[in-house]
């Protein structure tokens, strides 16, 4: 019986640590988003670019992270809430998105997680059905390409997250490479590597590395022991997204009338 108590509470330590590694890596890739976006406001900070390519990889990861927490008999319909909640504030932030990007020709990164979470819990169950539902969510994708932020790829990466974490090495690698393809355009790459400018081709290495890195790194984050307290990112992160947007909006317009005066 002892034995049993023993194990249990060594159950409950590693998913609290589990969970605060989740938390910490979500905080990250708020962050890196923010500075990210911060490039509006100040668009000659290369910076800031490189910095938020962890943003998209670390936020398929947190995605990754919570589906493999799931037991594998969990009742589907248990994940519909969280499903919704995703689609409900891909609507909510496609204004602010509209406000801060008005050229944009793709929507706002809700939409591509969603179909990310989609394909993962149709994997995470391990059936025929299940395939069978990733293989159409996938082709939808691939339908949607154009629309889609970090298109296709993009909505691919968080299942390569969670195969990475579960078996290891080879999908880790997977995930690298998707993550470097999707952040980083063709014509970028093929831009930054024939320039003439060192400076610039330098830029583009870094946001490639960097984008590279950062699901490696995410994963490394999510297996370590975390030792100090880290404030629970729950359902107000859904919040986090459109509100940023639309802070970083009027941070941009405020010095634009700046300027004029």
């Amino acid at each position: 019986m002892q034995k049993l108590k023993l194990t249990g509470s060594r159950f409950q330590k590693i998913m609290q640590q589990r969970a605060k590694a989740q938390d910490l890596l979500k905080w990250i890739a708020m962050l890196t988003m923010v500075i990210d976006h911060l490039r509006f406001v100040f668009p000659d900070s290369p910076a800031l670019i490189i910095i938020g390519r962890f943003a998209f990889p670390l936020f398929c990861l947190a995605i990754a992270a919570n589906v493999q927490r799931l037991p594998s008999n969990a009742a589907i319909n248990h994940q519909f809430p969280y499903l919704v909640r995703l689609g409900i504030f891909a609507l909510i932030s496609e204004l602010p998105y509209r406000l801060l990007r008005p050229d944009a020709d793709t929507l706002n990164i809700m939409p591509t997680l969603l179909l990310g979470l989609l394909i993962c819990f149709a994997l995470h169950y391990q059936s025929r059905i299940g395939l069978l539902l990733a293989v159409t969510f996938s082709g939808l994708a691939l339908l949607l390409h154009p629309w889609l932020m970090y298109g296709a790829l993009g909505v691919l990466l968080p299942a390569a997250c969670l195969a990475g974490l579960r078996y290891g090495h080879g999908f880790i690698l997977l995930a690298m490479l998707l993550s470097a393809l999707c952040n980083t355009s063709f014509d970028t790459l093929s831009t930054g590597f024939n320039a003439p400018n060192t400076t610039f081709n330098l830029h583009q290495c870094l946001l490639l590395f960097t984008a590279l890195m950062a699901p490696a790194l995410g994963i490394f984050l999510l297996r370590q022991p975390i030792r100090f307290a880290v404030y629970p990112v729950t359902g107000w992160g859904y919040w986090f997204y459109p509100a940023h947007l639309l802070i970083i909006y009027l941070i941009k317009i405020f010095k634009y009338q700046l300027i004029k005066l």
